[in-house]
């Protein structure tokens, strides 16, 4: 048997620009720029809101042949913090190329806005999903330096572990 094949670099999925997004939320550099008070107003409320459709409408063009596989949700500190909230599936794909995409929704907090990301695809094991998916995944986290025997990390190995 020969040795999966996993391939990092970006893809695209179709269901990723179907359909259309309500408004664009505003950039933390528009509402900075607005000059607006530390109240909330009517208009942020209405750009949760908005943020609430848009995943949920994203959530609704995921094919029935996607599997979710878990969710991560921390909040990083460093010299600055940010939040991580992010939703795992694993899709199987019909070409020659791959066998497996797995992508998440994720919260982007630079720009407070939900987006597709493309993790990673794999060759090589055709029937498996949980094989192909811990495969990925754990490729993807060492690329992003992530390291599983460290308990700061704890969220992306239990992640793994319910994949069984």
């Amino acid at each position: 048997m020969e040795k999966p094949i996993l391939n990092l670099e970006t893809f695209e999925l179709p269901f990723f620009n179907e359909g259309k997004y309500p408004k664009s939320p505003r950039s933390n550099l528009e509402m900075f720029l607005s000059n607006k008070s530390e109240d909330i107003s009517e208009e942020d409320i209405e750009e949760e809101e908005d943020n609430d459709i848009i995943k949920e409408n994203m959530e609704s063009r995921i094919p029935k042949s996607a599997i979710y596989l878990g969710s991560i949700e921390d909040e990083v500190r460093n010299f600055t913090s940010w939040i991580i909230q992010d939703e795992y599936y694993i899709y199987p794909l019909e070409d020659d190329d791959y066998n497996w995409a797995v992508f998440r929704i994720s919260w982007d907090d630079n720009w407070s806005r939900w987006i597709w990301s493309p993790d990673g695809r794999l060759k090589g094991l055709s029937a498996n999903y949980k094989e192909a998916a811990r495969l990925i995944l754990i490729g993807l986290w060492e690329s992003w330096n992530i390291d599983l025997n460290d308990s700061e990390n704890k969220l992306y190995l239990n992640m793994l572990e319910q994949i069984n």
